[in-house]
């Protein structure tokens, strides 16, 4: 019994210290990295709470992605308004960042985060 919990305590722990892992780093840990890693991270744990194998760590589990969702919140949801410059600068490094694009980005959202690269490239091209 207690190595079936550390087994599946070990499944739901490890995206999130992977993520941490890679977002901690001292080489190769760049801010477009960030929006990236949190969505990929979000979207395991989701997969994680889904699924009916959890016996133990099921509530582990929905806890560690309601804490994400809750401090996360205006990040995840690509919220773009005026009132929100730390996630417009966290979005513009991760579409121009080489490894993401817009490979990252839901459908939906795609046309608001490229319309706010647009308006960047033009801000800055008309401050030159």
């Amino acid at each position: 019994m207690e190595t079936e919990f550390l087994k599946e305590y070990c499944k739901v722990m490890e995206p999130l210290a992977t993520t941490l892992d890679q977002l901690q780093g001292d080489s190769n840990c760049f801010l477009g990295m960030l929006l990236p890693k949190l969505i990929q991270l979000r979207l395991k744990l989701k997969r994680l709470t889904e699924s009916d194998n959890l016996q133990y760590c099921a509530s582990l589990a929905s806890a560690l992605l309601t804490g994400i969702n809750n401090r996360f919140h205006s990040f995840l949801d690509l919220d773009v308004s005026d009132s929100h410059v730390p996630v417009k600068h966290a979005i513009l490094a991760a579409i121009t960042h080489p490894a993401y694009k817009l490979k990252w980005v839901t459908p939906e959202k795609r046309d608001g985060v490229t319309q706010l690269f647009l308006h960047a490239v033009v801000r800055l091209l008309n401050c030159t």
